[in-house]
């Protein structure tokens, strides 16, 4: 919501889960002992780019001689995975297609590399339930934190503990994000580690990282009452590590960009305050969002696409921002209590620009990683 780019130079951010967006992750694993193949794995990605299907010997899936652990992993164990993946894939990946695998198999190894033993047979079914895929809204997070909980709950079962539906504990949370995180870095390079976060507890988030060790600074949980947003999607793709590290650049080229970012950072806890306080002025609300997207755009961050959505809006007294790395992706849209238009209007007035803008609806504030019967997953394909 509140802190893009700003987070991953220490300064205080705000993230909200969505509720009614999620990413599923779905894993099978049966293995005979008596057999003498070296077993088969599957993972099927159906929403990314028109679909990823990927198959390979599951034996040859693990690395040998190599530790992984839930960290950010070296540069050259991002790139022998990538190496991996090419080398076993029977069939054609694009070089999108392995980045997109490299961190699923980071935690693959991580956490059941045990298990990857001739005639092991493991699917891999990963689906978005309407979470669009690389458009600024955390699907990366999400997918890093639902794949973790699969192969953690697939470690547990298979030592004999079952982890009850629902909710996970506390402990496991922490596991699931420490994972999440690190999977993050293999996609990122230097995430904030914000997005994860919020995708694994779930609710709004006030969060900062230390400057120095970047451990965790502050980690609140907060109440938002009910916002009406609008999520618009661009579909102009962007590469997040490329925008992070352009952002590094501006902050050591420019002696404007530190207090950019710090302003930024101010705007994240003046938010924080208006919602603590019981005094949630709308106004004020839609004017943070406003001068938040102008200090974005300043860092050079934001899109021609995601400027025309602001000035549509503008138009109409709305106020609207990038949400995720800007770059393109989606648009977030606030609506005051007391607007004179409709969320239907708005969308109509943004889907009808002429620019292939795409709107959905969207409250702040969800569930975060859950596990959930296999029925109900299978459903909601």
């Amino acid at each position: 919501m509140f802190g893009e780019h700003a987070v991953v130079h220490s300064q205080p951010a705000i993230a909200s889960s969505l509720d009614d967006l999620r990413i599923y992750c779905s894993i099978s694993y049966d293995v005979h002992e008596e057999s003498s193949d070296d077993g088969q794995m599957t993972i099927e990605m159906p929403d990314y780019k028109g679909g990823l299907i990927f198959n390979a010997l599951t034996k040859s899936c693990k690395i040998e001689n190599a530790t992984f652990s839930a960290n950010a992993p070296s540069v050259e164990c991002v790139e022998s995975l990538q190496i991996l993946i090419q080398k076993i894939s029977e069939d054609d990946l694009r070089e999108d297609e392995i980045e997109a695998l490299t961190p699923l198999f980071f935690l693959i190894n991580g956490l059941i590399g045990d298990l990857l033993e001739g005639g092991a047979t493991i699917n891999i079914f990963v689906r978005s339930k309407d979470l669009p895929v690389g458009a600024g809204l955390g699907s990366s997070a999400a997918f890093s934190v639902a794949a973790s909980a699969a192969l953690l709950q697939l470690q547990s079962r298979v030592a004999g503990d079952l982890i009850e539906l629902g909710k996970p504990s506390t402990k496991n949370l922490d596991i699931i994000n420490a994972w999440a995180f690190a999977a993050e870095g293999v996609i990122h390079g230097n995430p904030s580690g914000l997005d994860n976060t919020v995708s694994c507890f779930g609710g709004a988030v006030y969060y900062q990282k230390e400057a120095v060790t970047g451990s965790v600074k502050a980690f609140d949980q907060l109440t938002i009452a009910k916002m009406d947003i609008i999520l618009t999607n661009t579909f102009v793709p962007r590469s997040t590590k490329a925008l992070v590290a352009g952002v590094g650049q501006r902050k050591e080229n420019f002696k404007f960009a530190p207090y950019v970012i710090t302003a930024i950072g101010n705007i994240s806890d003046q938010f924080r305050d208006i919602i603590t306080s019981n005094t949630q002025d709308p106004s004020v609300i839609s004017d943070l969002i406003q001068t938040n997207q102008l200090l974005l755009q300043s860092l050079g961050v934001s899109h021609e696409t995601l400027n025309e959505i602001c000035r549509i809006t503008q138009k109409m007294d709305i106020s609207s921002k990038l949400t995720g790395a800007g770059g393109g992706g989606c648009a977030l849209t606030y609506i005051e209590p007391d607007c004179k238009y409709t969320k239907r209007e708005v969308m109509d007035m943004i889907e009808q620009s002429g620019h292939g803008f795409k709107c959905l609806e969207s409250s702040v504030g969800g569930f975060g990683v859950l596990f959930v019967d296999f029925a109900e997953f299978v459903q909601e394909k």
